[in-house]
Order: C-alpha cells, then structure tokens, then sequence
C-alpha cells in the first residue's frame, strides 16, 4: 500500500462568505456599538475597518472587513475569516449564538426546509432478505455482505420488481435496496444494480413514492456528530463507516446544503471521486461560509469506495482524527 501522503492529498478551502453576502453588518455593528471607519487610511475600495481588532487589538484602521463578501482580515496579526467567527469575538458568544446572531441581521434565508413530498415510502414489488445474488456483488466490491445488510439495512430485490404507485412505473429489478434514513426515520431509497448489465447503476424512488426525494437526502447523516466527511455515493459511505456522508453525486440541493448547516458541525472534509476535485472546491467555498473548517481531500485515482479496509482506516483517521 502506498504511503497516506501518497494515496490522498489535502487542500484547504478556500474562505468565502458566499451566504453572507446579504448579512447587514452595518446594522449589526450599530445595535452593539462597535465603532468602524468607512473611509480613510489603509481603507481600500469596498472595504470599511473597525477601529480595533479584536483578536490582537491593533488599530490604525488594520481590521478590515469587506462590504460585499464580510470576511475580515487583520493587516497585523493576520487573522482572517467569516462573519460567524468575527460575531463570536467580538460579543464572546459560541459559534452557534453567533449563527443565531446574524440570522436577525439578515435579508435572506439561512434556514432550509426539506419538502416533504409524500406521507409514507412505498417499497418495489418483489423485495427479498439481501441473498447470495446481491452478497456475491458486495463480495466482489470487497464488502463484508452480513455487516453491510445489518448495518445499513440493505435488502435486494428479484427478477421481477416494480415499483407501481400514484400511476407510474419503474423496474427496480436485480437491485440492492439501499434505505435512507434521517432522523432515524425511513425517508427515502435507491436500488444500486448489482448484475453490472444494467446502465443505470442507482435507480432512484420517483418523488410521489417517497417522504423526501433522495437528492434530498444525506445518506448516513444520523452517524456524524460534530465532524463529518461528505462524499459521492453510498458505496463510499459502506467502505468509510460512520461519520461520513453521501450527496448520491456531486450535485446538492439546497435542502442538502441546510441539514449540513443544521447540524452545527466544526469541520467538514470533502472527498469526491478522482477528477471530481473541482467540484468539491466548488462545494468547500459554500460551507465555509457558515463551517469552521472546511477541507478537499483527494485521491490520485478510483474513488473511496475502491479503498482497502486498512486504506480506508488510516484516511479516516487522518481526515478526520482519533
């Protein structure tokens, strides 16, 4: 096996405050009386600077602080970030009071609400216990079978499996049943091919036969606490275990995107598929804007699903820690 450094590179995103550009700071810092500087020296276009810093307490017009983006950034001692992190200092409140804080000086929407799309999950016909058809799958993915089916709830369905409901159709047959739970409720699912015949390998549930339409869905999310790896599909999530989640793709919806924020997490690493690293940079820029850190890591071929269990333990670890 390749040395860590070798297999997986690391990059640090970069900082935005791409969700606060509708945050009136203007408003916020007036309520709290702290005194800022609109025009003057050090105080560039579409800039304005608090009269102090409050991380190393320099003045001189040194804190700036950009009138479009938020961030900030100390000329001295070279503290930079996002209006979260900057609340937090300034009124010596957590990271989740300061979220709170801006909700009240904001003209847009932070919160997200999933759209539920029906009251119950209707399953495909022909759905059996998870048998040596879609073992022999997992076992040449080099999956334990027996953990993933108790793990994740896999099941499988036959030759003959439709789901039929509301006056539409979709076969679902020679497909492993994967469950999306969140909130440890049954809200979703995909049916991956396990035959390799068919050329849609995931087969989602159309939105009329599900509560929420799985790219809604954060697959696994009921196992993160407070830091979590996002990844592309549920294959990466099987290989990765606990603490990490699926998009199902590298497309994320809105609704995505607030489960993430809701959960109040302090680091967040993205790790898509190789070639995929643009698009994660892409993602990395939104949730730094609301996440402390925010990281893209990468493989330099395959994707994490194609990962040795020990590969996959000593990633984890260093991305994650502990």
């Amino acid at each position: 096996m390749k040395d860590l450094h070798q297999r997986i590179q690391m990059s640090r995103a970069n900082k935005t405050s791409y969700k606060f550009q509708q945050f009136d700071i203007f408003k916020f810092l007036d309520k709290y009386d702290i005194s800022y500087t609109e025009f003057g020296k050090n105080i560039g276009s579409q800039w304005f600077a608090l009269e102090e810093c409050p991380f190393c307490h320099g003045s001189g017009n040194h804190f700036g602080i950009n009138i479009q983006s938020k961030g900030y950034s100390c000329w001295i001692c070279g503290e930079k970030g996002s209006p979260p992190n900057l609340v937090k200092e300034l009124l010596k409140v957590s990271y989740g009071e300061a979220l709170s804080i801006i909700n009240e000086f904001y003209d847009g929407e932070l919160e997200f609400d999933i759209k539920e799309t029906g009251e119950n999950v209707i399953m495909p016909s022909g759905v059996i216990e998870l048998s040596k058809s879609g073992g022999d799958y997992l076992k040449s993915r080099n999956f334990n079978p027996i953990y993933l089916r108790d793990k994740y709830k896999l099941q499988q369905t036959s030759g003959h499996s439709m789901l039929n409901h509301e006056g539409q159709k979709s076969d679902f047959k020679y497909r492993i049943i994967i469950p999306m739970f969140m909130n440890r409720k049954l809200v979703s699912y995909t049916g991956r091919d396990y035959t390799g015949m068919s050329d849609v390998r995931y087969k989602h549930v159309f939105i009329q036969a599900c509560i929420i339409p799985p790219s809604s869905c954060l697959y696994n999310i009921d196992s993160v606490k407070d830091r979590c790896i996002i990844v592309e599909g549920p294959t990466d999530v099987w290989r990765l275990g606990d603490g990490v989640i699926s998009l199902q793709g590298i497309k994320y919806t809105k609704e995505q995107l607030g489960y993430i924020f809701d959960k109040g997490l302090k680091k967040v690493v993205i790790l898509f598929d190789s070639g995929k690293e643009e698009e994660a940079r892409k993602l990395a820029k939104i949730l730094s804007s609301l996440i402390p850190v925010v990281q893209v890591a990468f493989l330099p071929e395959g994707d994490p699903g194609e990962l040795s269990d020990m590969e996959a333990i000593k990633i984890k670890r260093q991305l994650l820690g502990g």
